[in-house]
C-alpha cells in the first residue's frame, strides 16, 4: 500500500466481485482426517517415533524422566498403603535400588515423607524443601 492509503476502507465491492469470493471461499473448505486416519498419525508420532524423542533420557531429566514414564505406565501411585509406615497419604513411585532402570518391578509405593527419608538415606539426596 502506499503512504497514506487506506486499502478498502469506505469503498465496497461489486456484487460481481463478492460472488467471486464467496465462491474462491468455499473451495476452501478444509475436511478434517477421519478417525482411522487419526489413529494413524497418533501411533505414528508416539513415543519413539515422535519428533522430539531424544533417544533416552538425558543427564538434566534422567530421574525425574524416569519418574514420569513410571506414572505413564503404571499410572499414578493412588489406593495404595505405604511400604514403610503403613499409612495412607499420598503416594509416590519410589526407585527401589536408585539406579533408574526402565524396569516397572523396581518401583514401589511410598508416601511422600518415606520416599524424601528414603532418598536421603540411600542415595545422599538433600531435602529439597529446605
Amino acid at each position: 500500500m502506499k503512504k497514506g492509503s487506506f486499502g478498502m476502507l469506505g469503498k465496497h465491492h461489486s456484487p460481481k466481485t463478492i460472488k467471486k469470493i464467496k465462491i474462491a471461499r468455499k473451495k476452501q473448505i478444509i475436511k478434517s482426517p477421519s478417525a482411522e486416519t487419526r489413529k494413524k498419525i497418533s501411533e505414528s508420532n508416539s513415543k519413539e517415533n515422535s519428533y522430539n524423542w531424544k533417544g533416552g533420557f538425558n543427564a538434566r531429566t534422567d530421574k525425574l524422566g524416569i519418574h514420569l514414564w513410571v506414572v505413564l505406565e503404571k499410572g499414578k501411585a493412588e489406593n495404595y498403603i505405604c511400604e514403610c509406615c503403613k499409612r495412607n497419604k499420598a503416594y509416590e513411585w519410589s526407585n527401589i535400588d536408585h539406579k533408574y532402570k526402565k524396569d516397572l518391578r523396581d518401583y514401589r509405593a511410598l508416601c511422600r515423607s518415606c520416599h524424601r527419608k528414603w532418598d536421603i538415606k540411600y542415595n545422599g539426596y538433600k531435602n529439597l524443601n529446605k
